[in-house]
């Protein structure tokens, strides 16, 4: 009598398994991509339980036995932030707007206001900001306003008519006071008779 064995063995089918939606990112990013399983063949070339990836583009994992295979994908997308540039901190005169411009046609906008213009008039002192939104990417930008004050009402004094020799003290107070002399101070003194005028300015 002659005998012979043989033992059969059924592989189970490989389970079904995901790497991840579709994902978009704003700027530089890493995203790890994991199966959880050791031997899985990657797009990157490697074979590895997961990968980690910092680049745009289509990824896929794939799993085998003799049985077949099974394959997952995704696609990692890279928007750039929009450009946000409201100018530099800026001064106006009393009575005057400014516009403030977002830029970027089309986005979404919210002002510190709540306002979702594409503009903002600006009519007192203050911070405003902006977020503007693009393709799902936001980017912020502030200005500050300063609203510069009117120039007081000052005298250097009435016309004066002296005897012989004299000295007189101009002033107004004001450090940065332009004088017909060529000086600026918030004060002169002459001794020599003629017209003096004394100039105080601003941006308005």
């Amino acid at each position: 009598m002659k005998r012979d064995s043989i033992i059969v063995s059924y592989v189970a089918p490989i389970p079904s398994f995901s790497i991840g939606n579709d994902t978009t990112y704003c700027g530089a990013f890493s995203q790890e991509l994991s199966t959880g399983v050791s031997a899985t063949l990657w797009s990157t070339g490697v074979s590895t339980s997961s990968i980690t990836v910092s680049t745009p583009g289509l990824y896929w994992a794939q799993e085998s036995n003799i049985c077949g295979s099974l394959r997952d994908s995704i696609i990692i997308s890279d928007n750039p932030f929009p450009v946000v540039n409201l100018g530099n901190d800026t001064s106006a005169c009393p009575g005057n707007e400014i516009i403030l411009n977002a830029g970027n046609s089309g986005a979404t906008y919210l002002w510190q206001d709540n306002t979702t213009a594409q503009t903002l008039t600006v009519n007192s002192a203050g911070t405003y900001w902006v977020n503007v939104t693009v393709n799902g990417c936001m980017k912020r930008d502030s200005i500050i306003v300063s609203y510069v004050a009117p120039i007081p009402s000052f005298s250097i004094g009435n016309d004066t008519t002296y005897c012989g020799a004299f000295s007189q003290e101009l002033s107004t107070g004001v450090s940065a006071t332009l004088w017909s002399t060529g000086v600026s101070t918030s004060s002169i003194t002459v001794s020599t008779p003629g017209l003096y005028w004394a100039q105080e300015s601003n941006i308005c």
